[in-house]
């Protein structure tokens, strides 16, 4: 009965079993590394290595143990990274780096671990835990904000104030005439904090005195918080007569007041393609059969924020008064001043955050019923003024390995099994939103909504990540004074979205001239709208369609690692590893466009309206498909010194072949001597009490 029941329970309970052992990479947890998984390529490990990937051998180790680390990462050519790897971490970061890291690829980090038997206290002496605490974090900058090169990170602020006001003297008497001010307060950053928990368990012998337990929790949160708010303004000053008479196309006497802009950015805080995953693992380990078995049964959750996206926000709104002289254009006697009022929502592009030249940029060509106030139509201009798109989900990891001990080698199996299912709910909303108001003369005042244009999209589907690992290693024990270890793995990931795309459009115009008489807008077609030239009235035109989408990207890694280990010295113990990785990819992309249908109301003003209604745009299906291999030869080694029975000390190096990943011109140079050549240079030290 008893075996029964240990059966039962090595099939039930799991954990990630060999997450960290060589090449695996399944699991974005691979960041714990010791000075011995880094500097074998993950042969042989530390109990730091596999406090969370397979708690069971934490019973291996004795005493009690505390990690810390310290390492400056140099540079991003990593060929283990990016390709679209796709969890958005690179590929076996544990055993390249000890620790997750940013795209940059230099943030420096802090790396605390300690095992123990801290359960011994309340009577569980056969109990053994462990933790990990993993963090690092970087605020970072994009623009310059305060108009200034020699501030800041190289211009870029996260803060900027900046003010500007040119003064003009129109009669050489050495006296102000007119003013123009600028000015600029804005708030722009990342804020960007990675942090990871690892805690595991293991206690042998609750049961049956061969069985062996496990639990563990890992927990990493990769967060990148944007800030943004603030605004810009621009005032234009005749100090006297001369001033407003001299301008460009000359201005009534009396005039004083000028163009006035004011732009106000968004203010919001927003997660930018950011994720936070939690894997929960259970893990047993029994003998059957003459082979050592651990088999891993869990629940990952993970959850994405934004993936799609890296600003939420890109709409400005524009406020202010367009300076005119109606003289030529309405036949008036004397040149007469009116202003041309009105309120924007448009994207940011001509006005970013770096643009300081506002006066030449919003004035544009200034004429009557021209300039700042006009739009393009149709969404030309429309900019993001909302986004959700929060991703969330989970699936079970199913991890099995099996060990047979033999006289002069030990052989290891490694199978690995998960996915994780998201639904995909996004929603978008784009707006562009052109009204002015313009006082022609005593009787005429135009008010005109040249634009009124909201598109609301979603994304409605879900999102399938998958992988799948199957390996081998054998270990070679009859070598003095020597460990040498060799395997080959195979790992497989896929990334599937399918997700419909409703679109719904609404643009509305407007126009009334504000006298008793109406000038009608009477020409009923989907082209024209209301406006000076065409007449007063309203237009409305709705479009609503459904596209789909289907994203598939796999990723099949082929590897070879080579490790090993050799004592120099009673206290000197030297490792080094090679990896050899071929990498397959394959991205296919189909789009179905829907048929789009459009409603147009066309209402003359006072009159009965006008409705069409249109089927456009035929249905289309595309599919793109795009294939990739690349080929790599990795390179580690590491030497640890045994000070005494306390400490110990190590340090790694982790290799690129292309110094400065620029092999046209510095490979050559890749060299021991070389710095550059190092991905990585760390020293670790472990404390035993």
């Amino acid at each position: 009965m008893r075996k029964i029941i240990a059966l039962c329970l090595v099939a039930v309970l799991a954990s990630s079993s060999f997450a960290y052992v060589p090449l695996s990479g399944i699991n974005t947890q691979t960041n714990l590394g010791s000075f011995r998984n880094g500097a074998t390529r993950g042969m042989f490990l530390e109990e730091v290595d596999i406090i969370s990937a397979n708690p069971v051998s934490l019973t291996e180790y004795m005493g009690t143990n505390l990690y810390t680390n310290w390492g400056n990462l140099r540079y991003a050519n990593d060929p283990t990274s990016g390709g679209g790897v796709v969890t958005a971490v690179p590929i076996d970061a544990g055993a390249d780096r000890a620790f997750t890291y940013d795209a940059a690829g230099r943030s420096q980090y802090f790396n605390f671990g300690m095992t123990g038997h801290p359960l011994s206290f309340i009577g569980l002496d056969s109990a053994r835990v462990g933790v990990v605490y993993q963090n690092f974090g970087a605020k970072t900058v994009s623009y310059n904000l305060d108009n200034d090169a020699a501030t800041g990170s190289g211009g870029s602020d996260s803060k900027g104030q900046w003010s500007a006001t040119t003064l003009s003297d129109y009669d050489a008497d050495l006296g102000v005439d007119r003013t123009r001010s600028q000015t600029s307060d804005l708030t722009y950053y990342n804020n960007t904090t990675n942090t990871q928990w690892d805690g595991g368990v293991a206690y042998k012998g609750l049961f049956l005195s061969d069985l062996v337990l496990g639990f563990s929790i890992a927990r990493q949160s990769n967060i990148t918080k944007r800030t943004t708010e603030g605004s810009k303004g621009y005032a234009d000053r005749y100090l006297n007569d001369v001033a407003a008479q001299n301008v460009a196309v000359g201005m009534p006497a009396g005039a004083r007041t000028g163009d006035t802009y004011s732009i106000g950015y968004a203010d919001e805080v927003f997660d930018v393609n950011s994720m936070t995953q939690t894997d929960v693992l259970f893990q047993g380990r029994y003998p059957i059969f003459g082979l050592l078995v651990d088999a891993a049964l869990g629940m990952r959750f993970q959850n994405n924020y934004n993936p799609d996206s890296n600003d939420a926000a890109q709409a400005i709104t524009i406020s202010g008064s367009e300076d005119l002289n109606t003289g030529t254009a309405f036949g008036a006697a004397t040149p007469a001043q009116v202003y041309n009022t009105g309120t924007v929502i448009s994207n940011r592009s001509n006005f970013d955050f770096n643009n300081f030249n506002i006066a030449a940029t919003l004035l544009g060509n200034v004429t009557a019923r021209a300039g700042l106030f006009t739009t393009a139509g149709a969404g030309a201009n429309a900019a993001m003024t909302e986004l959700s798109d929060d991703r969330k989900g989970s699936g079970p990891i199913l991890r099995l390995e099996a060990l047979k001990e033999m006289q002069k080698i030990n052989l290891t199996g490694i199978f690995n099994l998960g996915t994780v299912t998201q639904n995909i709910a996004g929603k978008a909303t784009l707006r562009e939103y052109v009204a002015t108001q313009l006082y022609v003369t005593a009787t005429e005042r135009d008010n005109y909504v040249m634009t009124d244009y909201t598109r609301a999209m979603e994304k409605n589907g879900d999102r399938k990540i998958g992988h799948m690992d199957i390996g081998g290693k054998i270990e070679l024990k009859a070598l003095e004074g020597m460990k040498l270890a060799f395997g080959g793995f195979i790992n497989k990931e896929y990334d599937n979205s399918n997700y419909d795309e409703p679109n719904n459009t609404r643009e509305t115009v407007s126009y009334d001239d504000g006298l008793a008489a109406v000038t009608p807008y009477a020409v009923v077609t989907t082209a024209s709208k209301p406006g000076p030239a065409t007449g007063e009235g309203t237009w409305v035109q709705t479009m609503s369609r459904t596209d789909k989408v289907t994203r598939e990207t796999e990723i099949t890694r082929y590897a070879v690692p080579v490790g090993t280990e050799i004592k120099l010295a009673k206290k000197w113990t030297f490792g080094c590893g090679t990896r050899y990785v071929m990498t397959k990819r394959t991205d296919k992309v189909r789009a179905e466009t829907g048929t789009a249908t459009t409603v147009t109301t066309q209402t003359p003003l006072g009159a009965a309206a006008t409705v069409t209604q249109a089927i456009s745009g035929n249905p289309s299906d595309s599919e793109s498909v795009l294939y990739t291999e690349t080929h790599g030869v990795e390179y580690t080694y590491g030497v640890r010194y045994n000070v005494n029975k306390n400490l110990t000390l190590a340090c790694n190096a982790f290799l690129d072949t292309g110094a400065n990943g620029a092999p046209a011109g510095n490979a050559a140079r890749a060299s021991l001597l070389d710095l550059d050549t190092y991905r990585l240079l760390a020293i670790q030290a472990v404390f035993h009490f």
